[in-house]
């Protein structure tokens, strides 16, 4: 486990590229080398992978057309999953340990149902049923903000205390132990990614559905 605060690995110009990115662009290289490798031996695999996710990501939104909404939300699901797992590889940390990468999973949730919902209903019928009844709009806007930084935390925490249990018992008790303490913390990893992807799907499902006029 790496340190969780963040710190500089080089500098390009003036951007300062810290561990935490890079460990994310490793992790993007991994996935790619995978996908090439199962490519290349087993293609029927990769079909197999996209009906699962399809299958899984169909489940958890309430659409008429959850197809449209597989591309992205299979892909946070993957990139969450990554992100969570990644230091289980020597020299490698989790970039959810850092509250950066959370919080931009967040963000990128917030704007993208406002985005799907936009174009599922159009601005004005959008902003009609996110504002109807009028009195409803400011608890809605708190609503939206309350559910970004949720999300962000509830992320962040449950990554890093596992993160940080697992360290803690691997100093413990050095033999046996820790590798229960490992599936543990895989587990958890998968079950946030999952968690984290059908709250989306909750939340899109919400921004696309007509309101009765």
């Amino acid at each position: 486990m790496e340190t969780i605060t963040p710190y500089p690995v080089f500098q390009i110009g003036n951007i300062v590229i810290t561990n935490t990115v890079v460990n994310t662009w490793i992790g993007m290289m991994l996935l790619i080398i995978v996908i090439v490798i199962i490519k290349i031996f087993n293609p029927e695999m990769i079909d197999e992978i996209v009906e699962m996710i399809t299958g899984l990501i169909s489940d958890l939104i309430n659409v008429k057309n959850p197809i449209e909404y597989v591309p992205f939300l299979g892909s946070l699901l993957i990139f969450i999953f990554l992100a969570n797992n990644l230091s289980f590889f020597p020299g490698l940390g989790s970039p959810s340990q850092d509250i950066n990468t959370p919080i931009s999973l967040a963000l990128l949730v917030f704007f993208s149902v406002h985005y799907f919902g936009i174009k599922e209903k159009g601005m004005l019928r959008y902003l009609k049923d996110t504002a109807n009844p009028i009195i409803v709009f400011p608890f809605e806007i708190i609503s939206q903000i309350s559910r970004t930084v949720s999300l962000t935390l509830r992320l962040f925490g449950n990554v890093i205390s596992t993160e940080l249990v697992v360290a803690i018992i691997s100093q413990l008790v050095p033999v046996g132990v820790p590798i229960i303490m490992i599936a543990l913390s895989l587990l958890t990893g998968t079950l946030q990614a999952y968690i984290f992807t059908a709250l989306t799907g909750t939340y899109i499902s919400t921004a696309v559905q007509q309101k009765e006029s």
